[in-house]
């Protein structure tokens, strides 16, 4: 799986111990190699057979979607598979994505953790 960007990473503030530090969060997609048969299900099989011969058309895309948030040598992430597009806007439905799922929210949360899980760690060592 090969992971390109999407747009330039944002810098954005986030609170750990009092303190505000600044990180980074990125957009990245991949293209799913294989196509589930059966991740939809309409209830009518032409119905289905035509959805997915839109994938084979190049209309629509299977995508993973991954966010990640970094500060230093700290991350966080999610990540989205399964990502049905439409190749035409797929910039735009990728979006629409991240933000209906809050995976920028999800990214912050989790690299705020690692920090203070880090940050436990370095203080025990000081002890």
């Amino acid at each position: 799986m090969s992971w390109s960007f999407l747009g330039d990473p944002t810098t954005h503030r986030i609170s750990v111990g009092g303190r505000v530090l600044l990180c980074t969060v990125s957009i990245s997609v991949a293209e799913e190699e294989e196509l589930v048969e059966g991740s939809v299900s309409f209830g009518d099989a032409d119905a289905e057979a035509e959805y997915y011969a839109r994938f084979e058309s190049g209309e629509l895309l299977n995508l993973c979607v991954r966010v990640l948030a970094a500060w230093q040598d700290s991350d966080g992430s999610d990540f989205l598979g399964g990502c049905h597009v439409v190749a035409a806007d797929w910039e735009r439905d990728v979006e629409a994505l991240v933000k209906d799922h809050a995976m920028v929210d999800s990214a912050l949360n989790e690299l705020k953790l690692r920090i203070t899980e880090r940050s436990k760690v370095y203080a025990g060592l000081a002890e």
